[in-house]
């Protein structure tokens, strides 16, 4: 037997933390479900607010699913419309559950415990569910065989690396052009002092993250309003998230340093073989001597050399990641309509619309353009 229970604010994450890294050690879920990266939502973006709550499901009397979801008030076709969705919607990465299995059970549970809540919702959303994935098939399932009423589209796709065993045979694999350029980059570097590629030491990490804000505010990226220090609640996101998965060991962040100085950075977040490229930047000074790319080129090297199986771009997909991989994984969206008079009727008209207009299955790559997002929205 499974049961539900809505947990709500204010409440303390202390007494699910044991639970929740259980769940997420044994279950392969993304990053963004873990514990580290949840708390730093409901600390940073969510702090003060009642408008979320964390569905805790048992199976057998033990913990078998923690989905903290948030609601939020939008305007759809000029009609005010109550959102819910995971509160890891907020961000733009895969999407996914913590549950121990994609037990339809399960899931049923999950579904049937927001279903109770009756008019507090009119929407659920979930919006980078990735194509044909463990939890894209048991959702899916689930909902045809409640037959609810939902829509699913095909979204834009992310890049995804697989590494080999070898950075040499990544580079052969690689453009002639790519591999010049990096030559050349070093080259140029190397003639401005001497070129450092290191991590964070557990000791160091306040003086690697003043580093990592350092370099994000003479980024193209701070006039841009894109930039990491730019916005509090997302400087202090990142900031308990890199500290926090640091003591857990899931952390990934290194500098390209010239001379000394921290020039460029990679942060990423690593689980089940797999590094997850969340933020990257340079000084803006260094951008004619290739830093970025000379930074990420190490980065590879030393993913491969820690016998890492993949590298991940969980966000939208941007032109700079085509000359490392070629390789995409497509996601799907879902709306779940409620029953509420809001609910049903923005049902009707998806449904109208998309008898009218020829669904989109168009798998051609649109890229994102880093400049026009603002900093909540932006992934890498």
């Amino acid at each position: 037997m499974i049961v539900a229970e809505l947990l709500r604010p204010p409440l303390s994450l202390d007494g699910l933390k044991a639970d929740w890294e259980r769940l997420y050690r044994s279950s392969g879920r993304e990053p963004s479900v873990s514990f580290e990266w949840s708390r730093g939502i409901l600390q940073n973006h969510l702090a003060g607010r009642d408008d979320w709550f964390i569905a805790v499901l048992r199976r057998g009397g033990q913990v078998a699913g923690i989905v903290p979801m948030l609601t939020s008030r939008e305007r759809l076709f000029g009609r005010p419309v109550t959102t819910l969705q995971p509160i890891q919607e907020r961000y733009n990465t895969h999407s996914d559950l913590l549950l121990a299995d994609d037990d339809p059970d399960l899931l049923g549970a999950w579904l049937d415990a927001v279903g109770r809540l009756r008019g507090e919702w009119d929407l659920l959303r979930m919006t980078r569910i990735l194509e044909n994935g463990a939890f894209d098939r048991a959702l899916s399932g689930e909902l045809a065989r409640r037959r609810a009423r939902c829509r699913w589209r095909l979204e834009r796709p992310s890049f995804h690396l697989r590494l080999p065993d070898s950075y040499e045979g990544y580079l052969a694999q690689r453009s002639g052009k790519l591999r010049n350029y990096l030559k050349r980059a070093e080259k140029k570097l190397a003639a401005d002092g001497a070129v450092a590629f290191s991590g964070v030491e557990p000791d160091g990490f306040a003086r690697a993250y003043e580093d990592l804000l350092a370099i994000e505010r003479e980024s193209w990226k701070h006039d841009h309003g894109t930039a990491i220090s730019t916005i509090a609640h997302q400087e202090g996101f990142y900031r308990d998230l890199a500290e926090a998965a640091l003591a857990s060991g899931m952390l990934h962040l290194t500098f390209l340093r010239l001379g000394g100085a921290a020039i460029a950075y990679n942060l990423g977040l690593v689980a089940g073989g797999c590094y997850y490229y969340l933020k990257t930047s340079y000084r803006q000074q260094y951008r004619a001597h290739g830093a970025a790319s000379v930074g990420r080129a190490r980065l590879i090297a030393q993913l491969i050399a820690e016998g890492r199986a993949a590298l991940d771009f969980p966000g939208e997909p941007y032109e700079w990641e085509q000359q490392w991989t070629d390789d995409v994984r497509w996601h799907r969206s879902v709306l779940l309509f409620n029953t509420t008079l809001a609910g049903r009727g923005l049902g009707l008209v998806l449904q109208a619309r998309d008898l009218l207009q020829k669904r989109d299955t168009d798998r051609r790559i649109v890229f994102s353009d880093a400049k026009a997002l603002k900093a909540d929205d932006a992934a890498g």
